[in-house]
């Protein structure tokens, strides 16, 4: 990658005054009764010191991580887990640390905890066509997942700081959040137009000129792929008349999904949050937030394994519904 065409910041610049106010987070020592089910891909040193922010942050609720995108034994190992918590758990609140609440992955952790009626189409309607589909978790507590990250001001606000970092004068410069596209067609516009309207909240509270939102395809064909790292070239040629560019990328870790924004960015003079998401503590302190608010949520499980689901397999929902 040429070093002079993309310009990655590792937060050397100091954040300036009050241009950002820190949000007062105030979390209990332990929400009685509840138990966390985290939810997230995992599988690198980041997840981890994110979760072990987490439960520093949860302090006496317990916590339990299923790791992977929609993995029907980790969501029951987890939940297994919380049961047999000697804090006296009576409800789980599943917290999903996704970006949108629009994905293909979060459709099927709905199934799978008995919220959504029928699995994810894009990700195993092929699968289930043939085998049947995925067993539900089994659990006697009741159920409640909560949104992912979409536009909560905490999340704003975290996003918003690294923002600035990267920039002396933001009404000069646009801003660019960049993150990995969900598997189905339907599914990315949902999810890049709830990204879009994310961005323009980071925009408002930093102060920039101009904000978009763009997906890159990853995993779904060579194709779409390329489409995708075209049309998020063509953006920040467009974004360039509005001043410089500030990408932050929307991946949890690095280096290796920071580096598919990267290097579908090289060449293009991006100013750019060398970081993933994770670790940071703004994204534990959502997850408290989200935990007691899901505590006070009813019962979301509403269906299970021994209820009908779906004659042949043909009528599915529209995705990204809970």
């Amino acid at each position: 990658m040429r070093a002079a065409a993309l310009l990655i910041a590792a937060l050397a610049l100091p954040l300036r005054g009050a241009e950002i106010a820190p949000i007062a987070q105030k979390v209990a020592p332990g929400i009685p009764g509840v138990g966390v089910l985290v939810l997230g891909e995992g599988g690198d040193q980041s997840w981890k010191a994110q979760l072990d922010l987490i439960r520093k942050t949860l302090g006496k609720t317990p916590v339990a991580f299923a790791g992977g995108d929609a993995d029907a034994g980790a969501i029951q190992s987890a939940i297994a887990e919380l049961e047999a918590s000697p804090a006296k758990v009576h409800k789980i609140v599943a917290v999903p640390l996704y970006v949108s609440s629009f994905s293909d992955t979060l459709d099927e952790d709905r199934y799978l905890l008995g919220i959504r009626e029928t699995p994810s189409r894009a990700l195993t309607g092929m699968a289930h066509a043939h085998f049947g589909a995925p067993k539900r978790a089994k659990t006697k507590f009741p159920v409640v997942m909560t949104k992912a990250f979409d536009d909560h001001p905490i999340f704003v606000g975290m996003l918003a700081a690294r923002a600035l970092r990267q920039t002396k004068d933001p009404a000069k410069d646009a801003l660019l959040l960049v993150g990995v596209a969900p598997a189905s067609t339907s599914t990315t516009r949902e999810w890049l137009d709830g990204v879009a309207a994310l961005a323009e909240k980071v925009r408002q509270k930093g102060g920039f000129a101009a904000s978009r939102a763009a997906a890159l395809s990853e995993g779904y064909g060579a194709d779409r792929r390329d489409e995708s790292e075209k049309n998020l070239r063509k953006l920040v040629m467009d974004l360039r008349h509005q001043g410089r560019v500030v990408a932050l990328s929307l991946e949890p870790s690095e280096p290796f999904d920071h580096s598919k924004v990267a290097a579908a960015l090289d060449g293009l003079f991006v100013k750019m949050d060398a970081r993933g998401l994770f670790p940071d503590q703004a994204i534990a302190d959502w997850v408290a937030a989200s935990a007691q608010d899901g505590a006070r949520l009813p019962d979301m499980r509403n269906y299970r394994d021994e209820s009908a689901f779906g004659k042949g397999h043909a009528n599915f929902p529209p995705l990204g519904g809970y």
